[in-house]
């Protein structure tokens, strides 16, 4: 195995590496706190201005109602917050409160403007949890296989290991690993939220009882939004070095790492609260946050290092009880060792990930594809040939004649990508059933490329139906509505290989980030992923121009 000072140059590599996507997505959320601050000083001074007699305006006067004219401005107000929430996901408890606020006809000045600035502090929290959610899963991802590869490149020796999916992700990143047991998202929601809406109600009032001029309230609404920033940055921070850490661990578990040191030097700065622990040789076993392991505090930037037992790391992976290993060489870049090992993998359990490092260099046939290696997407014939299967098709169009092509089409997709990860598509004329084009030589998993002999062959026609397989019988995706509505098609199916239809129809583009915000969500509620994506979709047709059914 490597000496010590080579693990501790490329850890704490890695380690700054994780550490700088921390402070990338902070940029962003420091951006959006800036923004929020100002919009809430632009509210105050506009409420001033509307209100106040030579820029002075005492509490009394701040709680008289509004009359009609401006209950009318508040109304629209709240109204457009509220269309709003269908893009920027609100919590159900925001949404509500603005709902009873465009239903009320009496409302003073001071709770206008206090419901004004909360839509901010909303806007905000959100935004900073959605940065939290892609942070963290960018870090875990990308840590754990760059350590894995670091320690396979160290040793000159790899062998099989788990390959992450969403699932597995998901439960790292909800799992709550703070001594309070919350998450990130708890902890914005339940702490960070309601301290800053308290300190911007409580500077409003007082302001008002002291008679204050609006550039010293505003003065203050800014301070209390930097102490909100500044708390934004030591949980993005603190989070980024736990997931970090966390992505590091499991690369060592999966590895056979059996001892860890701690390295609490980073930038050739060493952390003073850790520099004792540095060095000291720990079994695995005894790895625990915050206590044998970092982060230790916040801010923490300690980071771990692989340790030597009495038998070295490389004659361990070498010694694999399956005797399938495959050389690491040193020159190898981390992204060819990523496209051989991982993006090769993705679908392919531990033995058959064994089986591929032992027949390493043999092309994967699609027949080799079908028997045995993406079981899961094997059709059931005698279910597709059935006369159940085939009745699905009977009402899809007013057309007998188009039925039968779909139904045809259908069984021929999923024969032929049977046992596979490869999807086929069809774009079909709604009244006469003629193939207008197909796409049936597609080399990359899950994926439609547009030729220029398909754009060709659709350009102008508005009377499509498309039809293509999901070899994980997943519902349409948001690029299926969204292409549905870019290409103007009359319908699309979803052909699954567990022998579901959905049929789906949109006239209205829809925002990916909202999609992916409310999958997100319904996945740390602890849903499968299936049922977050139909949960979504279900989400997004209230609010969406969009049709979407499952075909019995």
């Amino acid at each position: 195995m490597r000496n010590d000072l080579y693990w501790q140059d490329r850890y704490v590599q890695l380690k700054e590496r994780l550490l700088d996507k921390g402070v990338e997505h902070y940029h962003n959320v420091a951006k959006q706190y800036n923004l929020a601050s100002l919009n809430v000083q632009k509210e105050i001074n506009n409420f001033y201005q509307r209100f106040a007699e030579n820029n002075q305006l005492d509490l009394l006067e701040a709680k008289k109602l509004l009359n009609a004219k401006e209950l009318k401005e508040f109304k629209w107000t709240v109204q457009d917050y509220i269309d709003k929430g269908t893009t920027w996901n609100y919590s159900n408890e925001w949404t509500h409160e603005l709902e009873n606020a465009s239903l009320r006809y009496r409302i003073s000045r001071l709770e206008a403007l206090q419901l004004q600035m909360q839509q901010q502090v909303e806007n905000v929290m959100g935004h900073e949890v959605d940065e939290l959610d892609n942070m963290t899963r960018q870090i875990y991802e990308d840590g754990y296989y760059r350590s894995i590869f670091e320690l396979q490149k160290g040793t000159g020796v790899g062998n099989s290991f788990a390959i992450l999916d969403a699932d597995k992700i998901n439960k790292v990143i909800s799992k709550p690993w703070a001594s309070d047991g919350t998450n990130f998202s708890e902890r914005v929601w339940g702490e960070h939220r309601p301290a800053l809406i308290k300190s911007l109600n409580t500077d409003l009032v007082q302001a008002l009882i002291r008679g204050d001029n609006p550039q010293d309230l505003t003065d203050k609404i800014a301070k209390e939004f930097n102490v909100a920033k500044y708390k934004a940055n030591r949980l993005l921070y603190t989070e980024a070095a736990f997931f970090s850490e966390a992505s590091q661990k499991d690369a060592f578990d999966e590895m056979g790492v059996k001892f860890f040191s701690i390295c609490a030097t980073l930038d050739n700065d060493t952390c003073e609260d850790c520099g004792e622990r540095e060095g000291e040789k720990i079994p695995m076993s005894m790895y625990e946050v915050g206590v044998t392991a970092p982060p230790f505090h916040p801010n923490c930037r300690c980071t771990t290092l692989p340790e030597d037992d009495d038998e070295s790391l490389g004659e361990r992976i070498a010694r694999d009880e399956n005797g399938k290993t495959y050389h690491v060489p040193a020159n190898m870049t981390y992204r060819q060792w990523k496209e051989e090992y991982v993006d090769g993998n993705q679908n392919l359990t531990k033995s058959e990930n064994d089986d591929k490092i032992k027949s390493k260099g043999d092309s994967m046939s699609l027949e080799y594809q079908r028997y045995g290696r993406n079981k899961d997407t094997l059709i059931n014939n005698t279910y597709i040939n059935s006369g159940e299967y085939r009745r699905k098709f009977d009402n899809i169009t007013d057309e007998p004649k188009v039925n039968r092509v779909l139904y045809q089409k259908a069984k021929e997709m999923l024969k032929h990508r049977s046992g596979t990860m490869l999807e086929d598509m069809y774009w079909i004329d709604a009244m006469t059933g003629e193939v207008v084009a197909s796409a049936l030589n597609e080399k990359e998993p899950e994926k439609i490329v547009y030729t220029k002999s398909i754009k060709d062959a659709i350009a102008g026609k508005t009377n499509l139906i498309t039809m293509h397989t999901h070899p994980q019988s997943m519902p349409p995706s948001i690029a299926d509505f969204n292409s549905n509505f870019t290409n103007n098609y009359k319908a699309g199916l979803i052909i699954c290989h567990d022998g579901k239809i959905f049929e789906y129809e949109s006239d209205q583009m829809i925002s990916k980030d909202l999609y992916i915000r409310y999958i997100n969500s319904y996945l740390l509620e602890g849903y499968s992923e299936i049922e977050a994506q139909m949960k979504t979709i279900d989400k997004l047709s209230q609010n969406h121009d969009i049709k979407f059914k499952e075909v019995d």
